[in-house]
Parts: C-alpha cells; structure tokens; sequence
C-alpha cells in the first residue's frame, strides 16, 4: 500500500507565453493567473508522518520567495510544477500547477 498526503495552495504571479499561435494571441502579452498548486507527497504512516500545517507553511515559503506576485516570464505551469518538485526537501511524489484552478500540468517522478 502506498500512502500520500496533499497540500494545496495558490498564488499570484504574472507570466506569457511569447510563441502562442496566433488564435490565442493574447497570451504573447504578460498577464495575471491565480495558480494553484497541488503537491502530493509520500508518507510512511497513517498518524501524521508528515503534519499538514508545516508542509503548507514550507510550500508556500518556497512560493513566496520564487514565484508570488513575480512576473515569471514565459514559465509554464509545468515549469513550475517541475521546479517545485526538484526543489522541495520533502518526499514529493507529484506537483501540480493550474492557471485559475481550471487548466494546468501535473508532474511526477518516473
């Protein structure tokens, strides 16, 4: 059996997308998502292996001081779910990353 835990946050960063077919042109420009992150992580026991608050508390740490309110530039969602996911000291299992909690990408290790 293999147990997870699954933290959500999100926040506010701005980014683009400067090859966008010309249909969605709009995304050449710079402009603002609410993302939202789902990180799924590994645990070994059912009591608490991992405690919930303190995980948020490191995600949204490492969100503050990489992502929120920054203009990211042409950084994908799976950009930024890779990098959550190479970049977090915990046992990740996979990072998800959606535009407006509606469209994203999901990572995982192999």
């Amino acid at each position: 059996m293999i147990t997870t835990i699954i933290i959500r946050t999100r926040f506010v960063a701005f980014h683009c997308w400067p090859e966008a077919p010309d249909v969605v042109a709009f995304l050449r420009n710079k402009h603002r998502h609410e993302f939202w992150v789902e990180v799924e992580l590994y645990v070994e026991h059912t009591n608490r292996d991992l405690e919930f608050f303190i995980c948020k508390d490191y995600i949204d740490s490492y969100i503050s001081n990489y992502f929120t309110e920054q203009y990211l530039e042409n950084m994908s969602c799976e950009g930024m779910a890779t990098a959550l996911l190479v970049q977090l000291k915990l046992p990740v299992k996979s990072v998800s990353v959606f535009e407006d909690g509606e469209n994203g990408a999901k990572v995982e290790h192999n």
